[in-house]
């Protein structure tokens, strides 16, 4: 699976979704992955899922975790308007999501 909402609430167990490519290099495509305990800059994350492979946004990383309420500040957002989208309507639908 990938992340439910309660992954994101503060005090939540840490978890992880790694790339396939990590999944097949550092774990040798081991299906039992899943549930296992692996740590992610200095703290323990139980994985949760793995990518398809070729996933690559917003750049070939190798692991992704939940946005916490106390990383939204560091939120970064970059997209593509869709053909009649202003940035207005855009903005404000980003607001919603963070």
């Amino acid at each position: 699976r990938f992340f439910i909402e309660d992954d994101e609430r503060a005090g939540a167990p840490p978890v992880v979704v790694i790339a396939d490519d990590v999944w097949r290099s550092r774990f040798a495509s081991d299906q039992q992955v899943i549930g296992r305990r692996v740590q992610v800059e200095g703290v323990f994350h139980t994985v949760t899922g793995v990518m398809p492979p070729g996933f690559a946004f917003p750049v070939r990383d190798e692991y992704w975790t939940p946005l916490r309420d106390a990383d939204r500040e560091r939120v970064t957002v970059f997209a593509r308007l869709a053909p009649g989208a202003t940035l207005e309507r855009a903005g404000a639908e980003v607001e919603a999501l963070i």
